[in-house]
Parts: C-alpha cells; sequence; structure tokens
C-alpha cells in the first residue's frame, strides 16, 4: 500500500495525495562501546572494513549516505543481529531506533547501556499511498485527502495512530502533507 514520494515518477507513472499515512523512523548504527572510537571524528566512514549487518532486503549499502567498503552480514531476524553484536560475530547492526531498543530489551541485553546508537542518514521519508496515473485514482485521491483533513483537524489520525501502538512521531501535526 506504501510507497515513499519520488517526485520524478509524480503525476506521470504514479499519483500521491497530499497526505502521508506515515514516517519512517531514523535510522541508526548500533555498536559496542568502546570499538568504533574513530566514530565522532570520522562518522559512517569508521565503518569501513567492519562487518555489519541488517535485515535481508533492507540493502542499506546502496543507501547514498553508506558510501564505505563494508562486508555486509543479512539477518533473517534483528534479535539474531543483536545476539551477533553481542557475541562480537558482526562489529555494527544497522537498523530502526525504536526496533533496536526494543528487541535488545527482549533478548536481555542492554543496548541503552553497552552499546552506542548513532543516527545514520538522514530523517526517515514520508510514506504514501500511491495510485496509478488515471481519472478513476483522481477521484479516490480526492476523497483520501477530504477525508485526512477532517481526521487531523478534529485529531482523530493521532487517536487512531495511538490506539493501534504507533508513536505520534509517525504522524504529527507538523508532519502533514508534502
Amino acid at each position: 500500500v506504501g510507497e515513499y514520494y519520488f517526485p520524478d515518477t509524480a503525476g506521470r507513472e504514479f499519483l500521491y495525495p497530499k497526505w502521508h499515512i506515515s514516517i519512517e523512523e531514523q535510522i541508526v548504527v548500533l555498536f559496542r562501546k568502546g570499538t568504533l572510537t574513530e566514530w565522532e571524528s570520522k562518522g559512517v566512514k569508521a565503518l569501513t572494513g567492519k562487518t555489519v549487518g541488517w535485515i535481508r532486503g533492507y540493502e542499506f549499502d546502496k543507501k547514498d549516505w553508506l558510501d564505505v567498503q563494508i562486508n555486509v552480514h543479512e539477518l533473517r531476524t534483528l534479535s539474531q543481529g543483536i545476539r551477533m553484536l553481542a557475541a562480537r560475530r558482526i562489529d555494527a547492526l544497522i537498523d530502526y531506533r525504536s526496533t533496536i531498543v526494543e528487541e535488545g530489551e527482549k533478548a536481555g541485553i542492554p543496548v541503552k547501556d553497552e552499546y552506542d546508537i548513532k543516527p545514520v542518514g538522514r530523517m526517515g521519508q514520508k510514506l504514501f499511498l500511491k495510485f496509478a496515473n488515471t481519472k478513476r485514482s483522481e477521484t479516490f485521491i480526492k476523497i483520501f485527502d477530504e477525508r485526512m483533513t477532517q481526521l487531523a483537524k478534529s485529531g482523530e489520525i493521532e487517536k487512531l495512530y495511538k490506539k493501534w501502538g504507533l508513536s505520534e512521531s509517525k504522524f504529527g501535526i507538523d508532519r502533514y502533507g508534502k
């Protein structure tokens, strides 16, 4: 259902509504304290030559912010990655902040105390419903945008996000529209 907004295809291949439905979280790198001592001066470049894990299919190595040579270790689950990091089988782990902390707690590994969590890349992109470029889609987009405006003005959208356990940062009032 969701797609990031791509201006080069907007209005040609696909149509996007005014309202987004979510915002991708901040991507972070997790590593043991004291292991990447040059992080403060080099940032992401401190990962050069290191073994870095992430969930299979995330393809962080294809992002413009990760422009260093690393040894990629794809993982089935995040908890597997946290256990591998704890056992020193990988040097770092890349994922989303909330999921790293949550999975660390589930695994009984105090990631907040024994590890550094550093932001990488930019803040998350907005996620939109993507529609085919058709007249019918234009009608659906109009209805969607009208109803989302009503939900936002009434405060109902925040209630829905909270009800289903989603962070307000996924759809904060400061994040409305494109």
